[in-house]
């Protein structure tokens, strides 16, 4: 069964440069760039932008998400709908130091999440934004913009639930 088979609705613009494996969902109306990999237990919704030389493995992904070139979406990442990943945007996922279960980072809607930033496994809040190249080691409340290494709070937008 080719890719246009097993997800009516979706566009892909190389479809014999996309690995996307079994146990796989996407949403129709999303659209998949070249040298994508799709690894299996991932669930990508409808209306979604996956640009060239992503990687997804076992990740959550909402609606209307746009993840730009060169992004790592690790998994057990959580990524609620319209959130933008910049190009480069790298997840991590590790133990937690009470012995948990491998976590991924949450990233909940309406965040934008910059170029090259780096995101540990922490919960980051609603309508958030991420600066180019931060790393966030630590949770993030909603509605507010965090930039450096470690990422710090710059700016609060006021409360969104």
């Amino acid at each position: 069964m080719t890719l246009l088979e097993r997800f009516p609705g979706v566009t892909f613009y190389a479809a014999d440069k996309v690995e996307i494996q079994e146990d796989v969902e996407i949403g129709p109306g999303s659209r998949v760039g070249t040298f994508v990999v799709i690894l299996k237990g991932s669930r990508i919704g409808r209306d979604c932008t996956i640009g060239s030389f992503v990687h997804i493995a076992g990740a959550q992904i909402g609606d209307r998400v746009s993840i730009q070139t060169n992004v790592h979406v690790t998994r057990h990442t959580t990524v609620e709908s319209d959130v933008f990943l910049g190009p480069g945007v790298v997840t991590t996922n590790d133990k937690q130091m009470d012995g948990q279960e491998l976590k991924g980072p949450f990233i909940g809607a309406h965040s934008r999440i910059g170029a090259g930033a780096i995101l540990l496994p922490v919960r980051i809040g609603t309508h958030v934004v991420v600066g180019a190249g931060a790393v966030v080691n630590k949770p993030v409340a909603n509605g507010v913009v965090v930039a450096g290494v470690p990422a710090r709070l710059l700016h609060s937008q006021g409360s969104h639930a």
